[in-house]
């Protein structure tokens, strides 16, 4: 905190006072006549006091010249001047000198300890605290010394105005005897003034003639005043909400330091007096801006010295904190989503604008009047007009057939094709486990990214739990046969009972279908199916030529089947093809296909959105029923569901929330109900990941191949593998650099220098992961300047769950090279962001390592042990087995442990340990096992979150309170050179500490050494730091401050120098600044490069980078700045912003890399790097070249 330097001089205490109507009059200076002489009586009065010094300052300089009228006091604190010969008199301020010792406070009868003096403005007769501010005042405004009694009168009064707003007293109260008066608040004002020191000691003023003395080194006579005033007037206040106005017991601001030179408790002393310290916090109230240490500044605080309470929105007297009304509308604050406006009291959507004036209270896209459910923001039509919304709704015109199921799911007059009904079904999951309390016992399960279970039943089972915020599918499982159940019910109710959710549970037969299962026309009949291989064919397809007439669209086929009903296509070494292509058409009613393969090389036949492996030895058959084409293996995966009478819901995502509770009510076909419940469910934060994107080319034009960023259904497929609450993808311009600056100076602008690999190359490492990912991470942080190699603390602090992936390919020595195949740290390197790649470098960013867990944790496994589950794919409402869609009839093994497949159909594996998407057709990425899932909901829940309603622009959730919290997000803003032991010399340290923030040091076996010495503290070394760590074996001595202390295993020592001496810290909290975001989620130009503070490489500004979101800080001032240092300097239409970036490098054999978001909205469209006021390097910036797209997932799951 900065602390103010005060200082008051007499010369500055100068002000007027004119006649007032009331009962207060004020002191008017009137003239006494008395033959042949003339005199004025003045009244001294801070309480009455005796042989006060008084003069008639008709020079208006504050000494007692020669000529001029003066007297002391008397008993009654009355000094009378002769004013003969004076015309006029009442034009003059009058001075009165209170000296130490000699001066006598009348009330008490003792005499004054302190010397100071007061004054009183032309025209008044009274001198007190208050009228010296008055005079104090009019000396401010150069309006002092007046040439007629009229024009005194006239400038009093303003002067008089000021100084009774300034202290909240009417304004005769001001130049009032407020002693006579009795007026309480006025004598604690007046006394409080005086004992701040703010009135100089008289000796020093007529000793030195000059007004110099300070208390804390100076500011401006306004401003010490001010903070005077501050801290007086707080008290003031605070006992008045006390119901305090009696003197004797109001608590003094100010107080006189004693004989004793010791402040009482809760004071601090400056100087020669004793400011309150109302926080205890060691910094008094006159230069603390946070008096009640209640993190708001007094200039915002209400109740400035009441740490309890700093607002009061409807100025009732009750602090908001205590008072249940804010607003006082009429609805208590815990009911009331606007507290603080009295005009709105429900906020739907949460977007601050009440629903009294919001024209969409559920902020849904679609305007009140047009909305059906208008306070649902997941729901906005009715189709069947059934009270359930579409959304939540599985039957959306109420015909009968679910959604999933039905073609022309709006029109109740059409439907289409269907799931293949059976009248027995294979079962995945036959667990009989009870989680309810009550009369009705049953199995609980839970849908989001996958099914979870409400309770621990299968021992060292690690399945994550629920995740807040997020869409969920309740799944029930009664002990009650389906066949004796009339219905089924649920409620949501909060941690205090509140309902949130009720609905009617859907039966069994709406069960969501398996990803996968194939759709057949309405009135199929599955006993018609004949799946057999036919012992001859109406036409053959064998041989080169043959097959390679069979195209992808399958125009060769439905030639074939013109004329024939049974076709066969044979494959073996010397006439293979990869890939076949089923002809979609609904002509081809009975037709059936036989692949049969003797090839050395497999090959697929594809159909609809399915596939099927064709290899050596397999037979495959498929008949077309109306236009869809079915294989044997099809018919029988269509009879797998999850398994039987699970009773379903979906609750909107805003309902999971910590502490929410379950209830469940069974009506019998009897009329009796059975109630259970779940009361102890965990449901952790709402959770979100931040993945940039971007397409990158160097030296090369950029591949555009990364078909992650291009479709936005593969961001909401991805996001449904995940457990968190939302995914926000963000997409970047494709870059092509031309010539490519690497941060030693080299720049490349045929080849790069070393050869290239999927897993290595120079470019992929410093341009791809650092340059790039990095620099957009850091530049999301607000971090201006960090080290290529994110060495000396200037890394990638990784807070919150934002990552970078990029493709990239560049050229080398070697060639053109692809890299992919690498994600950690917040960086992914992709080749594929389609399929498993993309799922596995992401997890690596999740904290997971290869084949997490071993065979326990990888391999996926049945529903009656550890690690099983399906995924569910919410927006479809389909279950993702975690088995293969093909059966092989093959184990999954690990380690030498096996798991038999389900049904034939051989169980997957985690992403990690070689997985692959299990249904690619319905989600291309790889389900996560349970185990892995888990540690992947660790690490969501252990970052913060970016927050614009946060006073510090993040928050994060604490695991303890179970609730979001305000976070603290800082940066590094200085550097610590690090230096090892045996080269801690007194000269090298020396040296190190004129070129960097600070010096660390740390001992351990093998990097030890006997000494360190460390040159004494000077002005050249003031304000750097020394950090000194040890963990070795044997004890090391640390030479400073002319001493030497023993440094033994487990000892930190921190230091910073004043310029006389190294100071002991107990931390270095000065390296870091802390930093919020100014605009958060906001399209961003982000400027990456090179600079080097010590001009001697090249400093590189990169072409600009536009994203469609990011986070965007302030700019910095030139403020406490080193003198040489570098800034980022960026033109654009709001003119010339810098962002300081550092005066020295944080590694000394390599550039410093920079990296900042300026918000694109601004225009921004030039940047250079200066150094020390030189322009090192400058690139004019183009705009965008069109609208990019964020995509956040889910939109509307509220």
């Amino acid at each position: 905190m900065k602390r103010y330097r005060l200082i008051v001089s007499l010369a500055f205490v100068v002000f007027c006072n004119t006649a007032c109507e009331g009962d207060k009059v004020q002191q008017e200076a009137s003239v006494v006549e008395g033959a042949p002489n003339k005199y004025i009586d003045i009244i001294v009065s801070n309480g009455y006091l005796n042989n006060a010094t008084v003069w008639l300052d008709q020079n208006v300089n504050f000494r007692q010249d020669e000529n001029e009228p003066v007297a002391n006091s008397d008993a009654n604190g009355v000094a009378r001047l002769n004013v003969s010969g004076i015309d006029f008199p009442e034009r003059f301020p009058v001075v009165a000198a209170i000296n130490a010792g000699s001066t006598i406070d009348v009330k008490s009868n003792k005499a004054l300890e302190h010397s100071y003096f007061m004054s009183s403005p032309p025209g008044v007769s009274i001198v007190t605290p208050l009228t010296t501010i008055v005079d104090f005042r009019l000396h401010q405004l150069n309006l002092r010394q007046s040439n007629s009694l009229t024009q005194s009168q006239i400038l009093n009064t303003d002067a008089i105005s000021w100084v009774s707003l300034l202290y909240g007293l009417d304004r005769e109260v001001v130049t009032s005897d407020f002693m006579k008066n009795q007026d309480e608040t006025a004598q604690y004002i007046a006394s409080n003034l005086v004992e701040s020191g703010l009135f100089l000691s008289i000796t020093d003023m007529f000793d030195t003639g000059q007004r110099n003395r300070t208390f804390a080194q100076t500011v401006s006579p306004t401003k010490d005043l001010m903070l005077v005033s501050k801290a007086i007037m707080h008290m003031v206040s605070h006992l008045k909400e006390q119901g305090i106005t009696s003197m004797d017991k109001m608590t003094q601001t100010f107080i006189a330091l004693g004989d004793a030179k010791t402040c009482p408790d809760s004071y601090v002393q400056f100087n020669n007096y004793c400011g309150i310290d109302s926080d205890f916090d060691g910094i008094g109230n006159l230069i603390d801006n946070d008096d009640d240490e209640d993190g708001f500044d007094d200039n915002l605080d209400r109740y400035p010295l009441d740490a309890s309470e700093y607002a009061d929105s409807d100025n009732d007297g009750i602090g908001d904190n205590r008072d249940n009304d804010d607003d006082n509308d009429g609805v208590v604050d815990s009911l009331d989503a606007l507290p603080l406006n009295p005009l709105e009291w429900q906020d739907t959507d949460g977007d601050t604008i009440g629903n009294n004036a919001d024209i969409d209270d559920d902020n849904d896209g679609v305007p009140d009047i047009n909305d059906a459910f208008p306070l649902d923001a997941g729901e906005s039509i009715d189709t069947d007009a059934d009270g359930i919304g579409n959304n939540a709704d599985t039957d959306d015109d109420g015909d009968g057939v679910a959604d999933v199921d039905d073609e022309f799911p709006l029109d109740s007059s059409q439907t289409g094709p269907q799931y293949i009904s059976h009248d027995s079904y294979i079962d995945f999951n036959k667990n009989q486990f009870n989680d309810l309390s009550g009369t009705l016992s049953g199995y609980l399960l839970f849908g989001q990214h996958a099914i979870i279970p409400a309770s621990d039943h299968i021992g060292n089972d690690r399945q994550p739990h629920l995740t807040g915020n997020r869409k969920t599918l309740v799944l029930l499982r009664p002990n009650v046969p389906l066949s004796d159940i009339d219905s089924l019910n649920v409620t949501v109710k909060s941690n205090e009972g509140a309902e949130l959710f009720a609905a009617q549970m859907l039966s069994p037969e709406r069960l969501p279908k398996v990803a996968g299962q194939t759709k057949v026309p309405q009135g199929f009949d599955s006993a018609t199916m004949d799946f057999t291989l036919p012992t001859e064919f109406d036409h053959y397809v064998a041989g080169q030529n043959a097959l390679n007439q069979l195209d992808k669209n399958g125009s060769r086929l439905n030639a074939i089947f013109e004329s024939a009903n049974t076709v066969k296509v044979s494959t073996y070494n010397g006439a293979w093809r990869r890939s076949f292509y089923l002809p979609e058409s609904n002509n081809l009613n009975g037709k059936k296909i036989v692949f049969q393969s003797s090839a050395g090389y497999g090959s697929t036949v594809n159909y609809g959105k399915l596939s099927r492996p064709l290899n050596n030895g397999s037979t495959l058959v498929f008949v077309n029923i109306h236009g869809t084409w079915l294989n044997a293996s099809d018919f029988e995966y269509s009879k797998i569901r999850y398994g039987d009478n699970f009773w379903t819901a979906v609750i909107p995502a805003k309902h999971i929330q910590t502490g929410i509770q379950f209830q469940f009510s069974l009506q019998l076909k009897d009329t009796k109900t059975l109630d259970g419940k779940i009361d102890k469910l965990h449901v952790g934060p709402a959770t979100e990941l931040i993945l940039h994107t971007i397409d990158v080319g160097m030296l090369t034009k950029n591949r555009e191949g990364f078909l992650f960023q291009y479709d936005e259904r593969y961001a909401r497929e991805y996001f449904q593998t995940l457990p968190a609450s939302r995914l926000i993808m963000s997409t970047y311009e494709p870059q092509y650099f031309t010539e490519v600056m690497m941060y030693d100076g080299t720049l490349l602008v045929d080849k790069a220098l070393d050869n290239g690999g999927w897993h290595s190359g120079s470019m992929r490492e410093a341009i791809g992961k650092m340059l790039i990912s990095i620099g957009i991470n850091n530049a999301n942080y607000g971090i201006n300047a960090s080290d290529v190699w994110m060495q000396a603390g200037r890394g990638h602090p990784y807070s919150v769950a934002q990552l970078t992936a990029h493709n990239t390919v560049g050229v080398y020595q070697n060639g053109v090279i692809v890299h992919g195949g690498s994600g950690g740290a917040g960086m992914v390197t992709l080749d594929s962001s389609i399929g498993n790649e993309m799922s596995h470098e992401l997890g690596h960013n999740y904290s997971l390592g290869h084949y997490p867990g071993g065979f326990i944790g990888t391999i996926h496994k049945p529903a009656d042990q550890v690690n099983s589950t399906w995924g569910w794919e919410s927006e479809k409402n389909l279950f993702v087995p975690n088995f293969g869609l093909t059966p092989s009839n093959t184990n999954a093994c690990l380690n030498g442990e096996c798991v038999a497949p389900f049904n034939g159909h051989r169980f997957g594996s985690d992403s990690m340990g070689g997985g692959a998407p299990h249904v690619p057709s319905v989600n291309a990425f790889t389900m996560y096992t349970p185990y892995s899932a888990k540690i992947i909901q660790s690490f969501f829940e252990s970052k913060a979150l970016f927050s614009p309603s946060s006073s510090t622009g993040f928050i994060k959730w604490d695991p303890e309170l179970k609730q979001m919290k305000e976070w603290q997000h800082s940066v590094v803003n200085k550097t610590l050179a690090a230096i090892s032991p045996s080269s801690s010399d007194e000269a090298s340290v020396a040296n190190l500490l004129q070129n960097y923030d600070g010096v660390s040091v740390h001992f351990s076996n093998g990097y030890w050494a006997g000494n360190i010495h460390i040159p004494s503290a000077s002005a050249e070394n003031n304000g750097k730091m020394l950090k000194v760590g040890h963990s070795a074996g044997w004890n090391s001595r640390l030479h400073i401050n002319d001493s030497v202390i023993t440094l033994s295993w487990g000892t930190v020592k921190n230091y910073q120098s004043d310029g006389e001496t190294w100071v002991e810290m107990s931390d270095l909290n000065s390296l870091t600044v802390p930093r919020k975001p100014e605009r958060f989620g906001v399209p961003v130009t982000t400027l990456v490069g090179y600079f080097d503070p010590e001009r001697k490489l090249s400093s590189y500004i990169y072409p600009a980078l536009h994203g469609s979101y990011g986070m965007v800080y302030a700019a910095d001032s030139d403020n406490n700045q080193p003198a040489n240092s570098c800034y980022l300097v960026v033109t654009s239409d709001e003119g010339k912003a810098d962002y300081y970036l550092s005066n020295h490098r944080f590694t000394p054999s390599r550039m410093n890399q920079f990296n900042v978001n300026i918000e694109t909205e601004t225009n921004p469209t030039k940047a250079e790097i200066v150094c020390e006021d030189v322009v090192v390097a400058s690139r004019d910036i183009s705009p965008p070249k069109k609208k990019l797209n964020t995509y956040i997932v889910p939109q509307n799951d509220k």
